[in-house]
Protein backbone atom coordinates (compact mmCIF):
# COMPACT_ATOMS: atom_id res chain seq x y z
CA UNK A 1 0.00 0.00 0.00
CA UNK A 2 2.90 2.75 0.99
CA UNK A 3 4.85 1.88 -2.38
CA UNK A 4 1.72 2.08 -4.49
CA UNK A 5 -0.40 4.91 -2.91
CA UNK A 6 -0.51 6.93 -6.36
CA UNK A 7 -1.82 3.93 -9.17
CA UNK A 8 -3.70 2.69 -5.99
CA UNK A 9 -5.53 6.76 -5.77
CA UNK A 10 -6.03 6.89 -9.39
CA UNK A 11 -7.45 3.23 -10.42
CA UNK A 12 -9.86 4.28 -7.44
CA UNK A 13 -10.54 7.81 -8.75
CA UNK A 14 -11.59 6.06 -11.98
CA UNK A 15 -13.67 3.23 -10.45
CA UNK A 16 -15.46 6.29 -8.39
CA UNK A 17 -16.46 8.27 -11.34
CA UNK A 18 -17.65 4.96 -13.45
CA UNK A 19 -19.43 4.12 -10.62
CA UNK A 20 -21.25 7.53 -10.18
CA UNK A 21 -22.05 7.60 -14.33
CA UNK A 22 -23.38 4.27 -14.02
CA UNK A 23 -25.66 4.21 -10.83
CA UNK A 24 -26.07 8.13 -10.10
CA UNK A 25 -29.81 8.63 -10.35
CA UNK A 26 -29.71 5.40 -12.37
CA UNK A 27 -30.29 1.84 -9.70
CA UNK A 28 -31.88 -0.18 -12.50
CA UNK A 29 -31.02 0.87 -15.86
CA UNK A 30 -28.94 -1.04 -18.90
CA UNK A 31 -25.66 0.56 -16.75
CA UNK A 32 -25.83 -1.54 -13.89
CA UNK A 33 -24.17 -4.28 -15.88
CA UNK A 34 -21.60 -2.13 -16.71
CA UNK A 35 -21.24 -1.37 -13.33
CA UNK A 36 -20.53 -4.88 -12.03
CA UNK A 37 -18.21 -5.38 -14.79
CA UNK A 38 -16.10 -1.72 -13.91
CA UNK A 39 -16.58 -3.39 -9.99
CA UNK A 40 -14.75 -6.87 -11.24
CA UNK A 41 -12.09 -4.96 -13.48
CA UNK A 42 -11.28 -2.87 -10.20
CA UNK A 43 -10.63 -5.44 -8.19
CA UNK A 44 -8.86 -7.36 -10.57
CA UNK A 45 -6.76 -4.87 -11.54
CA UNK A 46 -5.85 -3.53 -7.67
CA UNK A 47 -5.59 -5.78 -5.66
CA UNK A 48 -2.29 -7.39 -7.46
CA UNK A 49 -1.03 -3.68 -6.84
CA UNK A 50 -1.71 -4.42 -2.48
CA UNK A 51 1.11 -7.45 -2.78
CA UNK A 52 4.26 -7.95 -2.14
CA UNK A 53 4.85 -10.62 -4.61
CA UNK A 54 2.74 -10.02 -7.47
CA UNK A 55 2.51 -13.44 -9.05
CA UNK A 56 1.32 -15.06 -6.03
CA UNK A 57 -1.85 -11.79 -6.11
CA UNK A 58 -2.41 -13.42 -9.92
CA UNK A 59 -2.80 -16.85 -8.39
CA UNK A 60 -5.24 -15.53 -5.51
CA UNK A 61 -7.25 -13.61 -8.02
CA UNK A 62 -8.15 -16.64 -10.28
CA UNK A 63 -10.14 -18.15 -7.02
CA UNK A 64 -11.90 -15.15 -6.57
CA UNK A 65 -13.45 -15.83 -10.13
CA UNK A 66 -16.53 -17.59 -8.67
CA UNK A 67 -17.19 -14.27 -6.63
CA UNK A 68 -17.04 -12.25 -10.12
CA UNK A 69 -19.20 -14.13 -12.48
CA UNK A 70 -21.83 -13.67 -8.99
CA UNK A 71 -21.24 -10.06 -9.32
CA UNK A 72 -21.76 -9.72 -12.86
CA UNK A 73 -24.87 -12.22 -12.79
CA UNK A 74 -26.46 -10.24 -10.11
CA UNK A 75 -26.06 -6.39 -12.04
CA UNK A 76 -27.59 -8.50 -14.68
CA UNK A 77 -30.13 -9.36 -12.89
CA UNK A 78 -31.55 -6.41 -11.99
CA UNK A 79 -30.88 -4.82 -15.37
CA UNK A 80 -34.00 -7.53 -16.16
CA UNK A 81 -36.45 -6.70 -13.51
CA UNK A 82 -38.52 -3.56 -12.34
CA UNK A 83 -38.90 -5.74 -8.85
CA UNK A 84 -37.88 -3.39 -6.24
CA UNK A 85 -37.32 -6.26 -3.56
CA UNK A 86 -35.04 -8.10 -6.21
CA UNK A 87 -33.24 -4.93 -7.05
CA UNK A 88 -32.64 -4.17 -3.64
CA UNK A 89 -31.80 -7.89 -2.36
CA UNK A 90 -29.69 -7.81 -5.52
CA UNK A 91 -27.37 -4.47 -4.59
CA UNK A 92 -26.93 -6.01 -1.32
CA UNK A 93 -26.26 -9.50 -2.86
CA UNK A 94 -23.14 -7.89 -5.01
CA UNK A 95 -22.20 -6.07 -1.75
CA UNK A 96 -21.50 -9.10 -0.05
CA UNK A 97 -20.01 -11.10 -2.83
CA UNK A 98 -17.31 -8.36 -2.98
CA UNK A 99 -16.46 -8.11 0.87
CA UNK A 100 -16.29 -11.95 0.80
CA UNK A 101 -14.06 -11.89 -2.53
CA UNK A 102 -11.47 -9.37 -0.39
CA UNK A 103 -12.06 -11.07 2.73
CA UNK A 104 -10.46 -14.36 1.21
CA UNK A 105 -7.77 -12.23 -0.79
CA UNK A 106 -6.22 -10.66 2.52
CA UNK A 107 -7.31 -13.00 5.15
CA UNK A 108 -6.53 -16.84 5.93
CA UNK A 109 -10.10 -17.78 6.38
CA UNK A 110 -10.01 -21.16 5.78
CA UNK A 111 -10.45 -22.41 9.61
CA UNK A 112 -13.00 -19.51 10.39
CA UNK A 113 -16.58 -20.36 11.24
CA UNK A 114 -19.50 -18.87 10.39
CA UNK A 115 -19.80 -16.47 13.07
CA UNK A 116 -16.34 -14.96 12.63
CA UNK A 117 -16.74 -15.09 8.94
CA UNK A 118 -20.25 -12.93 9.69
CA UNK A 119 -18.90 -10.67 11.89
CA UNK A 120 -15.33 -10.18 9.54
CA UNK A 121 -17.88 -9.13 6.66
CA UNK A 122 -19.40 -6.36 9.03
CA UNK A 123 -16.08 -5.39 10.42
CA UNK A 124 -14.81 -5.02 6.70
CA UNK A 125 -18.25 -3.02 5.68
CA UNK A 126 -18.19 -0.37 8.46
CA UNK A 127 -14.07 0.02 8.41
CA UNK A 128 -13.45 2.98 6.05
CA UNK A 129 -15.50 5.04 8.50
CA UNK A 130 -12.92 4.21 11.19
CA UNK A 131 -9.94 4.84 8.36
CA UNK A 132 -11.15 7.44 6.87
CA UNK A 133 -8.29 10.10 8.25
CA UNK A 134 -5.65 7.84 5.80
CA UNK A 135 -7.14 8.95 2.78
CA UNK A 136 -6.28 12.98 3.61
CA UNK A 137 -3.11 12.04 5.51
CA UNK A 138 -1.74 10.09 2.05
CA UNK A 139 -3.40 13.18 0.11
CA UNK A 140 0.03 15.13 -0.07
CA UNK A 141 1.60 11.43 -1.05
CA UNK A 142 -0.73 10.83 -3.76
CA UNK A 143 -0.26 13.73 -5.43
CA UNK A 144 3.45 13.60 -5.48
CA UNK A 145 2.94 10.39 -7.02
CA UNK A 146 0.01 11.30 -9.58
CA UNK A 147 2.12 14.44 -10.76
CA UNK A 148 3.87 13.65 -14.19
CA UNK A 149 7.36 13.67 -14.37
CA UNK A 150 8.78 13.39 -18.17
CA UNK A 151 5.74 14.05 -20.11
CA UNK A 152 4.53 17.60 -19.17
CA UNK A 153 2.20 17.84 -22.33
CA UNK A 154 -0.10 15.09 -20.13
CA UNK A 155 -0.06 17.23 -17.36
CA UNK A 156 -0.73 20.88 -19.29
CA UNK A 157 -3.69 17.87 -21.31
CA UNK A 158 -4.72 17.80 -17.70
CA UNK A 159 -4.92 21.16 -17.10
CA UNK A 160 -7.18 22.08 -19.64
CA UNK A 161 -9.72 19.17 -19.75
CA UNK A 162 -10.33 20.26 -15.72
CA UNK A 163 -10.32 23.94 -16.70
CA UNK A 164 -13.08 23.44 -19.40
CA UNK A 165 -15.24 21.48 -17.70
CA UNK A 166 -17.33 24.40 -16.10
CA UNK A 167 -17.47 26.24 -19.39
CA UNK A 168 -18.43 22.83 -20.97
CA UNK A 169 -21.54 22.04 -18.67
CA UNK A 170 -22.84 25.63 -19.23
CA UNK A 171 -22.24 25.85 -22.98
CA UNK A 172 -24.03 22.04 -23.10
CA UNK A 173 -27.18 23.65 -20.91
CA UNK A 174 -27.63 26.73 -23.03
CA UNK A 175 -26.92 24.77 -26.60
CA UNK A 176 -29.46 22.48 -25.06
CA UNK A 177 -32.16 24.60 -24.40
CA UNK A 178 -31.39 26.74 -27.85
CA UNK A 179 -32.34 23.47 -29.78
CA UNK A 180 -34.58 20.89 -29.02
CA UNK A 181 -33.48 18.34 -30.85
CA UNK A 182 -30.26 18.60 -29.25
CA UNK A 183 -31.56 19.09 -25.76
CA UNK A 184 -33.46 15.88 -26.14
CA UNK A 185 -30.36 14.20 -27.56
CA UNK A 186 -28.87 15.39 -24.53
CA UNK A 187 -31.85 14.16 -22.36
CA UNK A 188 -31.64 10.79 -23.64
CA UNK A 189 -27.96 10.29 -22.89
CA UNK A 190 -27.67 11.30 -19.65
CA UNK A 191 -31.31 10.48 -18.27
CA UNK A 192 -32.09 12.38 -15.08
CA UNK A 193 -29.00 14.23 -14.85
CA UNK A 194 -29.71 17.84 -15.21
CA UNK A 195 -26.53 19.81 -16.35
CA UNK A 196 -26.80 22.93 -14.73
CA UNK A 197 -27.65 21.55 -10.48
CA UNK A 198 -27.12 17.20 -10.64
CA UNK A 199 -23.51 17.86 -11.65
CA UNK A 200 -22.44 18.55 -7.19
CA UNK A 201 -24.09 15.78 -6.65
CA UNK A 202 -22.51 13.56 -9.13
CA UNK A 203 -19.42 14.95 -7.98
CA UNK A 204 -19.88 14.24 -4.31
CA UNK A 205 -20.74 10.53 -5.06
CA UNK A 206 -17.52 10.21 -6.92
CA UNK A 207 -15.90 11.84 -3.77
CA UNK A 208 -17.49 9.52 -1.11
CA UNK A 209 -17.04 6.35 -3.44
CA UNK A 210 -13.76 7.41 -3.92
CA UNK A 211 -12.97 7.70 -0.27
CA UNK A 212 -14.62 4.73 0.87
CA UNK A 213 -12.81 2.32 -1.77
CA UNK A 214 -9.29 3.85 -0.85
CA UNK A 215 -9.75 3.66 3.10
CA UNK A 216 -11.64 -0.05 2.71
CA UNK A 217 -8.65 -1.03 0.60
CA UNK A 218 -5.81 0.68 3.03
CA UNK A 219 -7.70 -1.11 6.19
CA UNK A 220 -7.95 -4.48 4.15
CA UNK A 221 -4.06 -4.71 3.07
CA UNK A 222 -2.67 -2.90 6.13
CA UNK A 223 -4.66 -4.69 9.39
CA UNK A 224 -6.60 -7.66 7.71
CA UNK A 225 -10.08 -8.58 8.47
CA UNK A 226 -11.47 -11.05 11.72
CA UNK A 227 -8.71 -10.25 13.90
CA UNK A 228 -10.64 -9.80 17.01
CA UNK A 229 -10.29 -12.05 19.92
CA UNK A 230 -12.31 -15.70 19.67
CA UNK A 231 -12.74 -18.36 21.66
CA UNK A 232 -9.93 -20.21 21.80
CA UNK A 233 -10.74 -22.68 24.12
CA UNK A 234 -14.53 -24.71 23.73
CA UNK A 235 -17.19 -25.24 26.55
CA UNK A 236 -17.68 -28.47 28.00
CA UNK A 237 -19.61 -30.61 25.54
CA UNK A 238 -21.97 -31.90 28.60
CA UNK A 239 -23.05 -28.90 28.46
CA UNK A 240 -24.55 -28.64 24.75
CA UNK A 241 -25.86 -32.31 24.93
CA UNK A 242 -27.87 -30.80 27.83
CA UNK A 243 -29.65 -27.79 25.77
CA UNK A 244 -29.77 -29.58 22.47
CA UNK A 245 -31.42 -33.13 24.07
CA UNK A 246 -33.76 -30.80 25.86
CA UNK A 247 -34.69 -29.35 22.22
CA UNK A 248 -34.70 -32.45 20.21
CA UNK A 249 -36.35 -34.72 22.52
CA UNK A 250 -39.23 -31.92 21.85
CA UNK A 251 -39.04 -32.04 18.16
CA UNK A 252 -39.22 -35.82 17.88
CA UNK A 253 -42.51 -35.65 19.63
CA UNK A 254 -43.86 -33.18 17.45
CA UNK A 255 -42.07 -35.18 14.16
CA UNK A 256 -43.99 -38.05 14.88
CA UNK A 257 -47.32 -36.62 15.04
CA UNK A 258 -46.06 -34.67 11.49
CA UNK A 259 -45.26 -38.18 10.58
CA UNK A 260 -49.03 -39.68 12.04
CA UNK A 261 -51.07 -36.97 11.02
CA UNK A 262 -51.57 -37.91 7.15
CA UNK A 263 -52.36 -41.33 8.18
CA UNK A 264 -54.86 -40.70 11.30
CA UNK A 265 -56.13 -37.69 9.72
CA UNK A 266 -58.87 -36.27 12.00
CA UNK A 267 -58.92 -38.66 14.48
CA UNK A 268 -56.07 -36.91 16.37
CA UNK A 269 -57.69 -33.54 15.84
CA UNK A 270 -60.48 -31.87 18.76
CA UNK A 271 -64.00 -31.52 17.92
CA UNK A 272 -65.33 -29.80 14.96
CA UNK A 273 -61.41 -28.96 13.60
CA UNK A 274 -60.64 -30.04 10.35
CA UNK A 275 -57.89 -31.92 8.83
CA UNK A 276 -58.03 -29.30 5.86
CA UNK A 277 -58.06 -26.40 8.48
CA UNK A 278 -55.09 -27.72 10.88
CA UNK A 279 -52.95 -28.32 7.44
CA UNK A 280 -53.38 -24.90 6.38
CA UNK A 281 -51.98 -23.30 9.50
CA UNK A 282 -48.30 -22.79 11.40
CA UNK A 283 -46.11 -22.73 8.12
CA UNK A 284 -44.62 -19.74 9.13
CA UNK A 285 -44.20 -20.68 12.92
CA UNK A 286 -42.31 -24.04 11.45
CA UNK A 287 -40.15 -21.87 8.96
CA UNK A 288 -38.99 -19.53 12.18
CA UNK A 289 -38.24 -23.41 14.14
CA UNK A 290 -36.23 -24.36 11.35
CA UNK A 291 -34.14 -21.13 11.00
CA UNK A 292 -33.85 -20.97 14.66
CA UNK A 293 -32.27 -24.51 14.62
CA UNK A 294 -30.22 -24.04 11.49
CA UNK A 295 -28.41 -20.84 14.14
CA UNK A 296 -28.54 -23.14 17.20
CA UNK A 297 -26.71 -26.36 15.69
CA UNK A 298 -24.02 -24.10 13.96
CA UNK A 299 -23.61 -22.11 17.63
CA UNK A 300 -23.45 -25.49 19.52
CA UNK A 301 -20.88 -26.92 16.85
CA UNK A 302 -18.73 -23.86 17.24
CA UNK A 303 -18.40 -23.31 20.70
CA UNK A 304 -18.50 -27.14 22.66
CA UNK A 305 -15.66 -29.41 22.30
CA UNK A 306 -16.10 -32.35 19.88
CA UNK A 307 -18.21 -35.10 21.92
CA UNK A 308 -19.12 -38.51 19.94
CA UNK A 309 -23.04 -38.05 21.58
CA UNK A 310 -23.46 -34.54 20.83
CA UNK A 311 -22.78 -35.03 17.17
CA UNK A 312 -25.53 -37.49 17.36
CA UNK A 313 -28.14 -35.02 19.24
CA UNK A 314 -26.88 -32.65 16.26
CA UNK A 315 -27.63 -35.26 13.86
CA UNK A 316 -31.13 -35.86 15.44
CA UNK A 317 -32.18 -32.58 15.41
CA UNK A 318 -31.09 -31.91 11.99
CA UNK A 319 -33.18 -34.81 11.05
CA UNK A 320 -36.36 -33.34 12.66
CA UNK A 321 -35.40 -29.92 11.30
CA UNK A 322 -36.00 -31.67 8.05
CA UNK A 323 -39.56 -33.11 8.81
CA UNK A 324 -40.39 -29.63 9.81
CA UNK A 325 -39.36 -28.38 6.61
CA UNK A 326 -41.62 -30.93 4.71
CA UNK A 327 -44.42 -30.25 6.96
CA UNK A 328 -43.86 -26.69 6.20
CA UNK A 329 -44.05 -27.50 2.61
CA UNK A 330 -46.90 -29.42 2.09
CA UNK A 331 -48.75 -27.16 4.53
CA UNK A 332 -48.05 -24.03 2.57
CA UNK A 333 -48.54 -26.03 -0.89
CA UNK A 334 -52.18 -27.00 0.30
CA UNK A 335 -52.52 -23.15 1.59
CA UNK A 336 -51.27 -22.05 -1.97
CA UNK A 337 -53.46 -24.68 -4.11
CA UNK A 338 -56.53 -23.31 -1.75
CA UNK A 339 -55.51 -19.03 -1.77
CA UNK A 340 -53.31 -18.93 -4.51
CA UNK A 341 -49.80 -17.36 -4.68
CA UNK A 342 -48.30 -14.45 -3.18
CA UNK A 343 -45.20 -12.94 -2.66
CA UNK A 344 -44.73 -13.57 0.81
CA UNK A 345 -45.97 -17.50 0.12
CA UNK A 346 -43.50 -17.76 -2.45
CA UNK A 347 -40.72 -16.43 -0.11
CA UNK A 348 -41.23 -18.34 1.82
CA UNK A 349 -40.62 -21.51 -0.25
CA UNK A 350 -37.40 -20.48 -1.01
CA UNK A 351 -36.42 -19.97 2.38
CA UNK A 352 -37.70 -23.68 3.22
CA UNK A 353 -35.62 -24.83 0.22
CA UNK A 354 -33.18 -22.28 1.15
CA UNK A 355 -32.64 -23.60 5.02
CA UNK A 356 -32.99 -27.32 3.62
CA UNK A 357 -30.12 -27.04 1.26
CA UNK A 358 -27.51 -25.32 3.82
CA UNK A 359 -28.34 -28.35 6.47
CA UNK A 360 -26.72 -30.72 3.82
CA UNK A 361 -23.75 -28.44 4.50
CA UNK A 362 -23.95 -28.39 8.35
CA UNK A 363 -24.17 -31.90 8.79
CA UNK A 364 -21.46 -32.45 6.80
CA UNK A 365 -19.16 -30.27 9.11
CA UNK A 366 -20.63 -31.96 12.17
CA UNK A 367 -18.49 -34.94 10.78
CA UNK A 368 -16.01 -33.07 8.84
CA UNK A 369 -14.26 -30.70 11.18
CA UNK A 370 -12.01 -28.86 7.87
CA UNK A 371 -15.19 -28.92 5.73
CA UNK A 372 -15.62 -25.20 4.34
CA UNK A 373 -18.79 -24.29 5.53
CA UNK A 374 -18.93 -20.67 4.97
CA UNK A 375 -17.75 -20.93 1.34
CA UNK A 376 -20.29 -23.65 1.08
CA UNK A 377 -23.12 -21.18 2.25
CA UNK A 378 -22.25 -18.64 0.16
CA UNK A 379 -22.17 -21.32 -2.66
CA UNK A 380 -25.70 -21.84 -2.09
CA UNK A 381 -27.40 -19.14 -0.98
CA UNK A 382 -25.82 -17.39 -4.51
CA UNK A 383 -26.79 -19.68 -6.84
CA UNK A 384 -30.06 -20.09 -5.42
CA UNK A 385 -30.84 -16.23 -5.33
CA UNK A 386 -29.33 -15.59 -8.61
CA UNK A 387 -31.62 -18.56 -9.92
CA UNK A 388 -34.89 -16.77 -7.81
CA UNK A 389 -33.84 -13.60 -9.32
CA UNK A 390 -33.71 -14.35 -12.93
CA UNK A 391 -37.11 -16.18 -12.53
CA UNK A 392 -38.85 -13.06 -11.74
CA UNK A 393 -41.14 -13.79 -8.69
CA UNK A 394 -44.02 -11.60 -10.15
CA UNK A 395 -44.01 -12.93 -13.26
CA UNK A 396 -44.14 -16.81 -11.79
CA UNK A 397 -47.28 -15.10 -9.37
CA UNK A 398 -49.06 -13.57 -12.07
CA UNK A 399 -48.55 -16.84 -13.79
CA UNK A 400 -49.76 -19.39 -11.55
CA UNK A 401 -52.88 -17.30 -10.03
CA UNK A 402 -54.12 -16.58 -13.59
CA UNK A 403 -53.47 -20.36 -14.86
CA UNK A 404 -55.58 -21.93 -11.94
CA UNK A 405 -58.03 -18.87 -11.91
CA UNK A 406 -61.60 -18.77 -13.51
CA UNK A 407 -62.81 -15.96 -15.13
CA UNK A 408 -65.62 -15.42 -13.09
CA UNK A 409 -62.74 -14.31 -10.23
CA UNK A 410 -62.32 -10.98 -12.27
CA UNK A 411 -65.72 -10.07 -12.80
CA UNK A 412 -67.38 -10.37 -9.90
CA UNK A 413 -67.82 -7.56 -7.45
CA UNK A 414 -64.49 -7.50 -5.96
CA UNK A 415 -61.61 -8.68 -7.99
CA UNK A 416 -59.50 -8.86 -5.60
CA UNK A 417 -56.24 -10.81 -7.07
CA UNK A 418 -56.59 -8.96 -9.65
CA UNK A 419 -56.23 -6.13 -7.95
CA UNK A 420 -53.03 -7.65 -6.21
CA UNK A 421 -51.54 -8.35 -9.53
CA UNK A 422 -52.34 -4.83 -10.94
CA UNK A 423 -49.79 -3.86 -7.83
CA UNK A 424 -46.40 -5.91 -9.18
CA UNK A 425 -43.83 -4.10 -11.46
CA UNK A 426 -43.64 -4.67 -15.10
CA UNK A 427 -41.97 -8.14 -14.45
CA UNK A 428 -45.96 -9.82 -14.73
CA UNK A 429 -46.82 -7.78 -17.40
CA UNK A 430 -45.97 -10.76 -20.18
CA UNK A 431 -47.90 -13.07 -17.71
CA UNK A 432 -51.12 -11.03 -17.65
CA UNK A 433 -50.85 -10.43 -21.00
CA UNK A 434 -50.39 -13.95 -21.94
CA UNK A 435 -53.34 -14.52 -20.03
CA UNK A 436 -55.91 -12.03 -21.41
CA UNK A 437 -54.66 -13.42 -24.95
CA UNK A 438 -55.62 -17.15 -24.18
CA UNK A 439 -58.65 -15.98 -23.08
CA UNK A 440 -59.84 -13.18 -25.89
CA UNK A 441 -63.28 -13.63 -25.36
CA UNK A 442 -63.17 -12.49 -22.12
CA UNK A 443 -66.18 -10.04 -21.15
CA UNK A 444 -64.53 -6.46 -21.14
CA UNK A 445 -65.05 -6.15 -16.95
CA UNK A 446 -62.35 -8.58 -16.98
CA UNK A 447 -59.84 -6.92 -19.18
CA UNK A 448 -60.92 -3.36 -17.42
CA UNK A 449 -59.64 -4.83 -14.45
CA UNK A 450 -55.55 -4.22 -15.61
CA UNK A 451 -56.38 -0.66 -17.01
CA UNK A 452 -54.63 1.08 -14.30
CA UNK A 453 -51.72 -1.57 -14.27
CA UNK A 454 -50.98 -1.35 -17.55
CA UNK A 455 -51.59 2.56 -17.96
CA UNK A 456 -49.16 2.75 -14.45
CA UNK A 457 -46.29 0.72 -15.87
CA UNK A 458 -46.49 2.58 -19.34
CA UNK A 459 -46.03 5.59 -17.54
CA UNK A 460 -42.93 4.60 -15.35
CA UNK A 461 -41.08 3.64 -19.21
CA UNK A 462 -42.02 6.89 -20.47
CA UNK A 463 -40.43 8.57 -17.90
CA UNK A 464 -37.28 7.05 -17.09
CA UNK A 465 -36.67 6.45 -20.51
CA UNK A 466 -33.07 6.74 -21.70
CA UNK A 467 -30.34 5.19 -22.81
CA UNK A 468 -28.66 4.99 -19.69
CA UNK A 469 -32.02 4.13 -17.76
CA UNK A 470 -32.96 1.53 -20.27
CA UNK A 471 -34.43 -1.34 -18.08
CA UNK A 472 -35.20 -4.50 -19.77
CA UNK A 473 -38.16 -5.56 -17.93
CA UNK A 474 -39.87 -2.01 -18.37
CA UNK A 475 -39.75 -2.23 -22.23
CA UNK A 476 -40.80 -5.36 -21.85
CA UNK A 477 -44.05 -3.92 -20.08
CA UNK A 478 -44.33 -1.31 -22.73
CA UNK A 479 -44.81 -3.56 -25.22
CA UNK A 480 -47.66 -5.04 -23.33
CA UNK A 481 -49.27 -2.02 -22.44
CA UNK A 482 -49.13 -1.21 -25.97
CA UNK A 483 -50.69 -4.75 -27.23
CA UNK A 484 -53.04 -4.24 -24.48
CA UNK A 485 -54.61 -1.13 -25.68
CA UNK A 486 -54.68 -2.28 -29.06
Amino acid sequence: MEKNKGRIALKTLIYAFVYSVCLYKNLTGIMTPVFAGATVVFLYLVLPELTEDKENGKLKIRKLIPYFVGIVLLGISIFMTADLFIIMCSYAGMILLAMSALIRFFCDEESWGVGRYAIAIAETCASPLVYIDRFFKDGSVIRKTLKPKKNKKLKYALIGIVCSMPFLIVVVGLLGSADVIFGNMVNSVLGQITISWDVAGFLLLTGIVMVYCYCLLYKLSVYGAGNGSYMKSKLEPVIGIAFTGMLTAVYLLFSVIQILSPFLGESMLPDGYSYANYAREGFFQLLFVAAFNLVVILVCNAIFAKHKALKIVLTVMCTCTYIMIASSAVRMFMYIETYDLTYLRLLVCFALLLIGILMMGVIISIYREKFKLMRYFIAVTSVLYILLAFAHPEYIIARYNLSVSGVEQYVDETGLDARYLSQFSSDAAPAINEYLEWHDAMPALAKLKFDRYFARIDSEYNQNKSVRGFNLSSYRGHLCAVKYTN
